[in-house]
């Protein structure tokens, strides 16, 4: 995300304006969501949600763009919890808690917290971990975000993955070639549609296919989504 910081400190002068002519205007509530926006933009952190139905790979996508093995990954739905990776200056985890408390852990632990096999239906109660990397990625404000997948028989990991979205600039939605766009996925958008603005589509498993299959899956499946 080249540049993101100076347009943030552009767009955040261009507000400061704005706010100063609704200030005079009257209009509170105006002042109101543009001071919101304000911080938004000065918290320098822009948050890209990874989200897809259940293995389609988007623990494997994110590991692969980290260049590390970081989050834990399997052949099964594995991922429960929200995990956000920050940028940091070494390895290292944080885990938040549904009661408000939290600790520290290493990243060779993160298995326990936020995956269906070692945590299941999070009776650990964990809210969210965070995970930091120093990874050029990440460096100008740019947080990941690893979701549970959707449409597996773990129902309450479409609700967990559905509950970042509030927090979401833009989401990167994980697709496959092999198979191609299910119903459940195109429902599954139509649901966010109204939620994110900006959402990416990465299509896994093209490798797998020669010339004329990869074409093929691509036009079937950019035909789907539109």
């Amino acid at each position: 995300m080249a540049g993101y910081k100076e347009v943030c400190e552009a767009a955040v002068e261009t507000i400061e304006r704005l706010i100063l002519h609704a200030r005079s205007d009257g209009s509170s509530s105006l002042v109101n969501r543009l001071t919101t926006l304000k911080g938004k933009l000065e918290s320098e952190h822009f948050h890209v949600v990874v989200m897809g139905q259940f293995k389609r790979g988007k623990t494997t996508f994110i590991n692969s763009l980290l260049g590390v093995e970081l989050l834990p990954s399997s052949v099964v739905p594995l991922t429960s919890i929200n995990t956000i990776l920050r940028y940091g200056g070494g390895l290292k985890a944080k885990v938040h808690y549904l009661d408000g408390g939290s600790e520290e852990i290493g990243v060779e632990d993160l298995a326990q917290f936020v995956t269906e096999r070692q945590n299941p239906e999070n009776r650990l109660g964990v809210k969210l971990v965070e995970a930091f990397y120093p990874s050029p990625y990440l460096k100008d404000g740019v947080c990941l975000v690893d979701t549970p997948g959707t449409g597996s028989t773990y129902l309450h990991n479409d609700e967990t993955a559905y509950s970042f979205l509030a927090h979401a600039d833009a989401v990167i939605f994980m697709i496959s070639a092999d198979p191609p766009v299910s119903r459940s996925e195109l429902d599954f958008l139509h649901r966010i549609r109204g939620d994110v603005r900006k959402v990416f589509f990465v299509q896994n498993k093209v490798d797998y296919l020669d010339q004329g299959e990869r074409e093929e899956s691509l036009d079937f499946n950019r035909r789907a989504i539109s």
